[in-house]
Formats: C-alpha cells, structure tokens, sequence
C-alpha cells in the first residue's frame, strides 16, 4: 500500500508527508486548510486508506481529508450523501481513539468543523442516529473533566432531539459547566454553539421533566447579548414563560441583565396566548386556565408548547392538593376533586396515587367509603425547599472547592467561564449569533 502510495506522490503529499515527519503539526493543519477540497481528495486514489493506515502519526492528516470529505458532501448526489457520511463516522472514531494529545490540541478546529459537518448533514439527510454515538466519544475524548464544555455539546443535543432519543445527552447536561473549550488553537470560543447548547439543553430538559434546569437553560439564551430579537428567542421566552408557570405558578420578570435589545424588539412579537395563561394561572382559575388553553390550543400546538401549557393545568392542581394537605385531614374523594378540577373520582384517584407515588403528597385512599385521608406528615412545600437549597448550598460550596483546585493547576488549554464573557460580548460575535441564528428558527418543530 506504502508503495502504491508513493507512486502517485505529488507536491500537495510530498508536503503533508513532510509536515508530519518533523512533528511541524502547526504548519500542517495551516496547509491542510488552504486544500481541504476536492484537490486534496483526487491527489491520491488511495490517500484516505493510507492515512486511516497509518494511525496515529497521520491522524492530523487523516482529519484534514475528513475535514475535505465532509466539505464536499454538499456536491453528491443524495443516495451517496448516507453511505459516504457513515464512512466519514467510521473513519472519525478511528481516529478519536488514537490522535495524540498535542496533536489534537493543534488540529482542534479541523476536529470541531467535522463535528459540525456531520451533525449538519444528518439532520438533512434525516439520519441523526448515526451521529450519536460519535459525537458522544467526540466529546469525551475532548474533555479533561464532565465540566468542560466544547461546542460539539450543541450538535450533540440538536441530533438527539431529532432521533428523538434525548438520554445521550442527558449527562452533558446535567454536569454543570465550569470551563470553556477554545474552539481553535488560537484560544477563541464559539458563541453560536454556546447559545444553541442552552436552547437545545432546554428543550431537552422539558422532555425529561427536569424543569428546573430547563428552566435555566432557557434564561441563559433569553440574557446573551445579542443585537436583535429573532424566532429561536421568541421561542425560548414561551418555553420560559411556561415552565414558569409550572414552578411556581405565575410568572417571573427576567433579569435585569437580561440584553436591552430583546426588551426593546419584544413587543413587536405576538406572545398573547401566552400572556393570557400567566393571567389565568396567576389567579388560580381552573376553569378560565383550561379554557385559555383550549382556545388557544392550535397555537400551542403549532409553537410545540401544547404540552407545556397541559402541564401547567397539571401543576396548578399539586399546588391545590398539597394545600389542602395543610387544612383538612380527611376529605370525600369527590370534594378533593371539586377543588382540584378533576371532574371523575377514577381520575381524582389516578391523581393522588401518581403524586404519593412521586412523593408529592401523603395520603391514603379508603375507595369503599370514598374518602381521602392526608397524613399528618403530609407534604410540606417549605421544608422540602429548604432541603433542597441545603442540599444545592452544600453542592456548590463543594464545586467552589474544586474550581479552586483547578485554577491553582492553572489549566493552560481551558478557558474559565468567566474568562469567555468578554469574549461573547464582542459586537461581531452578538451579530454572529443573530445571524446564525436563522439556521436553527426551524428547530422549534420539536415536539415537547
């Protein structure tokens, strides 16, 4: 194979073989930029095998026709598309296992846009299965700890929401973010990504019902800077409007750092369904909530959020139940029903049962008699936040410890969040953002 490689040798190989010889992995991912096209690709009939042969001192080189390979995916036909990105994943994990460190850290950028490329093509193509479990080794072979955030999370969590198989990416979620991975060897971060990463994150935090997360997630792209309003923030804003609603059952002001553009373009953008539910759920009206979301139904629907807004009808009764978990002891279970809005016993019994089960409520149900008897260690909103801000303070007192730990290690490839904000609010990037935003309005097709 060496041979045959040899005899079709030309300048554009003499020089990656050069390159890589002498361990100048700088000037070759500079040059593998310059002809990562098609001139690249027809240098050598079998230059993709060669390189995928002779792992890991052509893994730079291996990743630049990659990185070639997936730039030319536009120009096949689209029976080819499928069977050529399934060759570019194989080949890619081939790689992930055996690049070198430095190597890596040099050719990052080559590595991320394959990332981006792929991801890109499968939700074209309609194939975001594929993708999955190379992004996830991507990722990993990237960090240094589950904090470190690089821009292959957004296209991770884009993919799996279109496979609509959301557990993969669960656990880059959930991980809080502590650093930044540049995403080039010249110490820059991706903005775009960073916000896609939190629009996506929430989507699928509401999926699994981890709303208070989500409900970060959503505040955290509603607050980046930016120079105008587009669909992907409208669309956070409603998702956050609802989970509001949810968790505590009215709704809550954004911050105050929160951009001025988005507070100087809102009004321009019809969020009235929504305004009408805050209204309803604020007075605690059953009856005016579940019409506001019948009337509005096709709406929510077309927005994605039908679910959301059912969810809120949902809410508002647990916070019913577990007040009257305060004032009466036992209860008819059609009385229960009248004053949480559950028209049948068998559904007011479904309910009970679903929020004991969950640890919402302490009762027991005598179905005989048809009563509901609320234990006197029945539910307690208060102590149960308490515990939970105890259990949060001792959390991240023990993340403070740690980043601490961190900084004193003086990481030298990893940026501390706070170290990119400069960074995000550079006009160019906030334009950036808004710009690139178009591509992804459509992703609000999601179901929730």
């Amino acid at each position: 194979m060496a041979d045959s490689f040899q005899r079709n040798s030309n300048p554009i190989l003499d020089a990656i073989n050069s390159y890589t010889t002498n361990h100048d992995y700088q000037a070759l991912t500079t040059f593998l930029r310059t002809c990562a096209n098609g001139t690249l690709l027809t240098s050598a009939p079998n230059v993709t095998t060669f390189y995928q042969q002779n792992l890991p001192q052509f893994s730079i080189a291996a990743l630049g026709v990659l990185y070639a390979r997936t730039q030319c995916l536009g120009t096949l036909d689209s029976s080819d598309v499928q069977s050529e990105i399934k060759n570019i994943i194989s080949c890619f994990k081939e790689i992930v296992e055996v690049i070198e460190q430095r190597q890596l850290e040099i050719a990052l950028d080559l590595y991320l846009a394959v990332c981006h490329r792929v991801a890109k093509h499968l939700v074209s193509e309609d194939e975001c299965g594929l993708g999955i479990d190379m992004l996830v080794k991507a990722i990993r072979r990237l960090q240094q700890s589950p904090n470190c955030w690089t821009s292959i999370h957004a296209d991770l969590c884009m993919i799996c929401l279109r496979a609509k198989n959301v557990n993969p990416a669960v656990p880059f979620l959930i991980a809080p973010i502590k650093y930044l991975l540049p995403e080039s060897y010249q110490g820059r971060v991706s903005a775009k990504h960073f916000v896609l990463y939190y629009y996506y994150g929430g989507m699928i935090l509401s999926v699994i019902k981890d709303m208070e997360r989500a409900h970060f997630f959503f505040e955290m792209v509603l607050t980046v800077p930016t120079k105008c309003l587009l669909p992907m923030f409208i669309d956070s804003y409603e998702k956050y409007l609802l989970i509001n609603l949810i968790l505590f059952g009215e709704s809550v002001s954004l911050p105050k750092y929160t951009c001025a553009s988005f507070f100087i373009a809102f009004p321009f953008f019809s969020v009235l369904p929504y305004d009408e539910l805050a209204k309803a759920c604020s007075a605690c009206n059953f009856e005016l909530v579940e019409t506001v979301i019948m009337k509005y139904e096709n709406t929510f629907k077309a927005d994605c959020n039908l679910g959301l807004a059912k969810q809120v009808l949902n809410a508002m009764r647990k916070r019913k139940a577990q007040q009257l978990s305060k004032i009466y002891r036992t209860l008819k279970v059609c009385d229960f029903g009248k004053m949480c809005y559950i028209h049948q016993d068998k559904d007011v019994i479904k309910f009970i049962m679903d929020m004991v089960q969950t640890g919402e409520l302490k009762a027991q149900i005598d179905e005989v008699n048809g009563l509901v008897t609320l234990s006197e260690g029945s539910f307690s909103p208060e102590s149960t936040k308490c515990a939970k801000n105890m259990k949060l303070l001792s959390e991240m007192f023990d993340q403070i410890l740690q980043i601490s730990d961190d900084i004193a290690k003086n990481s030298s490839n990893l940026l501390p969040v706070s170290a990119a904000h400069t960074y995000m609010e550079d006009e160019g990037v906030c334009n950036m953002i808004a710009t690139s935003s178009k591509d992804i309005a459509d992703d609000r097709d999601i179901a929730l």
